[in-house]
C-alpha cells in the first residue's frame, strides 16, 4: 500500500475534520432557518385567509337580514316614509319583520371609525303598545349592539336612489330625513367595505358587498 492510499484509509477510519464538521453545521442551520421561515408564512397565510373567510360570511349575513328588514320596511305615519333618515354612514327606517303588535324603528350606523376602519352598530326601538296605526317609538332600545367590527370608512356604504327626468335617468339621493329633504325613494344602495385582519407583511383581502334593495312600500 502507497502512503497516499494510506493517509487516505487512516482519514477514513478517523472520522470527520472540523472544517467538515462546521461546513456540515452552516449548511444545516441554513436549510432549518429556510424551513421555519416557509412553515411561518404558511400558518400566517392560513390565519389570513381564515380571518378573511370569517369576515366574508359575517358580513354577507348581516346584509343579508339588512336586506330583509329593508324589504319589510313600512311607513308609521301618514305623510311619512319606509325611510327616516340617510346619510353616507347612517340608515334608520321602520320594518314589520318581527311578529309584534307594531314595527322597529331600526339603525344602522358606521361609527367609532379609526385608522380606516369603523364599527357598525344596529340599534332597535320597539313601538309603544297602542299607538298604531301611526306609531310613536320607545326612545330606549331593545338592542345596542356592535354588529361588526373593521368596516372600511371608504365611500357611503348607504344611499337611496330614483329615476328623475325624461327619459328616466337613475339617480342617486346621497341623504334624506324627516326633517329636510324627504326619503322618497325606492331603491336603497348598500355597499359593503371590510377589511379583514392581516397577520403577513403586505397582505391585502379587502373585499365589497354591493346590494341593492327595491323598497316594497317605497
Amino acid at each position: 500500500m502507497t502512503w497516499h492510499r494510506l493517509r487516505r484509509a487512516l482519514r477514513r477510519q478517523g472520522g470527520y475534520t472540523l472544517m467538515e464538521l462546521s461546513l456540515a453545521m452552516a449548511l444545516s442551520s441554513i436549510i432549518f432557518a429556510s424551513l421555519v421561515s416557509v412553515i411561518y408564512s404558511f400558518s400566517q397565510e392560513a390565519g389570513d385567509s381564515g380571518q378573511a373567510a370569517l369576515l366574508q360570511q359575517t358580513s354577507r349575513e348581516l346584509v343579508a337580514d339588512l336586506v330583509v328588514e329593508l324589504r319589510q320596511a313600512e311607513k308609521v305615519t301618514a305623510n311619512g316614509h319606509p325611510i327616516e333618515e340617510l346619510t353616507a354612514d347612517k340608515l334608520v327606517f321602520y320594518t314589520d319583520r318581527l311578529e309584534s303588535e307594531g314595527p322597529e324603528r331600526v339603525v344602522y350606523e358606521r361609527k367609532a371609525c379609526s385608522g380606516g376602519l369603523c364599527e357598525l352598530w344596529v340599534t332597535r326601538y320597539p313601538a309603544v303598545a297602542g299607538t298604531g296605526p301611526w306609531w310613536t317609538f320607545s326612545t330606549t332600545p331593545v338592542e345596542n349592539v356592535m354588529a361588526l367590527g373593521r368596516v372600511s370608512d371608504t365611500g357611503p356604504l348607504f344611499a337611496g336612489a330614483d329615476w328623475v327626468g325624461e327619459p328616466p335617468v337613475k339617480t342617486p339621493v346621497t341623504s334624506c330625513s324627516s326633517s329636510g329633504t324627504a326619503c322618497d325613494f325606492p331603491l336603497v344602495v348598500i355597499t359593503f367595505r371590510a377589511n379583514p385582519t392581516n397577520t403577513s407583511s403586505g397582505a391585502d383581502r379587502s373585499y365589497e358587498i354591493q346590494e341593492e334593495v327595491r323598497l316594497r312600500n317605497g
